[in-house]
């Protein structure tokens, strides 16, 4: 049930939320939202965050954006994978969550 939820949510944001946050905020807008939610972000949630977006990345996506990463995220990554793994065997089962995005990437 968690999964379909989380699924379902994701496939809204998808559609919805993301296009419209396109539509409606400019490039330097969103550079600027993005630094503040870095500026604000606790360390123990940016050791689930790194690992989580790159969960929904597929696998060239993700090659490309740890490249690109600056050191520091590329740390708090490394550092929070196993963790992030952890909880999604635990919150999923042994399988692993895939979300859409990644899956039909």
């Amino acid at each position: 049930e968690l999964r379909d939820f989380l699924f379902e949510h994701l496939a809204l944001e998808d559609a919805d939320v993301l296009p419209m946050i396109e539509r409606h905020f400019t490039e330097a807008e969103h550079r600027e939202l993005d630094e503040r939610i870095m500026k604000e972000m606790s360390p123990r949630q940016a050791l689930f965050t790194a690992p989580w977006f790159m969960s929904t990345l597929d696998s060239e996506a993700a090659a490309m954006t740890l490249r690109a990463a600056p050191l520091p995220l590329k740390v708090v990554y490394f550092l929070g994978r196993r963790r992030y793994a952890r909880l999604t065997r635990t919150a999923f089962g042994d399988a692993a969550f895939t979300p859409p995005r990644a899956a039909n990437a």
